[in-house]
């Protein structure tokens, strides 16, 4: 079987977790992850947030242990990136809401 290659994918196998450990860090039942990670489930950027969260909540409260994939201080940055990058109002939004976001 090939490994999927998504980000939840390569974020997991850096972390070291299962995906049962994984799935319990991100706060999403094991089944809903394992779909997320094959590529059965739409990867949506929430849940590569929720999982960008979960390793630096883990690498918080086990300091000794590496589980985000460069330094956190890149990492967090680059989590803070996407973040912004995802939460850009969709074209949906812009013709609902108009340019600017507002209602």
């Amino acid at each position: 079987m090939e490994r999927p290659s998504n980000e939840l994918w390569l974020l997991r196998a850096h972390s070291g977790l299962s995906q049962a450990e994984f799935a319990a860090a991100m706060g999403v039942p094991f089944r809903t992850f394992q779909d997320l990670e094959s590529g059965k489930s739409a990867l949506r950027p929430v849940h590569l947030q929720a999982a960008r969260m979960a390793l630096v909540q883990l690498q918080t409260m086990h300091p000794d242990q590496v589980f985000i994939p460069m330094p956190i201080k890149d990492f967090i940055r680059h989590t803070a990136e996407q973040h912004n990058k995802d939460m850009s109002l969709t074209s949906w939004d812009q013709a609902k809401f108009g340019q600017g976001g507002e209602r």
